[in-house]
This record gives structure tokens, C-alpha cells and sequence, in this order.
């Protein structure tokens, strides 16, 4: 192994090493549970000259009969500009609108998915390349006038 050749690699990766979240995420047991979108958080970061932009999706648990969880929040949705076509996904389920709208469009709307609640399948998959990982699939939007949410706990 050149060792200059891998103290250069160490060097030119570490500063996107250090803005890379870790994806070990907390998320709740397989099953089919009620939830609230909690928050979504918006960024965007160089990638060499390309901006990267990313809304990260959190949703709180609405599972009193599931009081080991009830209340913990984690991530639905990684969406990026990788794959348009799950940000569209995603925010067409969420707002219940398939009309066609530009990218302006979604992002304006996103704050106001905040407080909406869903029945979200959560499950193990395996992605072509070997990797395991945790789906979740929106499978009803609830609608709801008042949502209390839990304390997490």
C-alpha cells in the first residue's frame, strides 16, 4: 500500500467525512404504526461545485398501544436531488396532490405537512448492492382536526 497516496485520500475526504451524518437512526420495531410529521429539516451543501440539497422528514409516534415507542420520533423521508422522483412521491402522499408542480412548489408547502398524521409501514429491506436498511411506506394519510401529541419519554 502507498501510504502517501492513502494520507492524500485521508486528507481530500475528511472534510466531506466530517459533514456526513451517521445513518444509524433510531426507528421503531417493524409494524404498521399512527404517526405525526414533527419536523422538516432543509439544507444544502457543495459537492463539488453541484449544490446538494436534501429535506429530511421526521415523524413523532401516536402509538399509546405501543408504549415502549409512544412519542420517539424518526426519519420518514431522506429526500435529495438525487431522486426526485421519491421527493415527489413523498410530498404527492403527504399533500394528497398529484397535480404537477415545480420544485418552488413542493418546498413552499412542505412546513405545512407539520401536524399531519399517517399510518406508515416500517420495515427491513435489503437495497440491490447487499445493503440492509429501513423502509418506511406511507400507507394512509389520517385525517384529523386535533392532534395531541405525546411526550417523548
Amino acid at each position: 500500500m502507498d501510504k502517501m497516496a492513502f494520507a492524500a485520500a485521508l486528507e481530500f475526504y475528511n472534510k466531506e467525512f466530517n459533514e456526513t451524518e451517521s445513518r444509524d437512526k433510531w426507528y421503531p420495531p417493524d409494524n404498521t404504526y399512527t404517526v405525526m410529521v414533527s419536523k422538516i429539516n432543509r439544507g444544502v451543501k457543495d459537492d463539488n461545485g453541484i449544490p446538494f440539497m436534501w429535506y429530511d422528514v421526521q415523524v413523532q409516534l401516536l402509538a399509546e398501544d405501543h408504549p415502549d415507542v409512544n412519542g420517539k420520533e424518526f426519519q420518514l423521508a431522506f429526500l435529495n436531488n438525487n431522486a426526485f422522483w421519491v421527493m415527489k412521491k413523498i410530498c404527492n402522499q403527504i399533500s394528497q396532490n398529484t397535480e404537477k408542480r415545480d420544485i418552488k412548489a413542493y418546498d413552499a408547502e412542505m412546513d405545512g405537512y407539520i401536524g399531519t398524521c399517517m399510518n406508515v409501514r416500517v420495515h427491513k429491506e435489503t437495497s440491490k448492492k447487499g445493503t440492509p436498511y429501513v423502509a418506511c411506506d406511507i400507507t394512509e394519510i389520517i385525517e384529523s382536526e386535533t392532534v395531541v401529541p405525546p411526550q417523548e419519554g
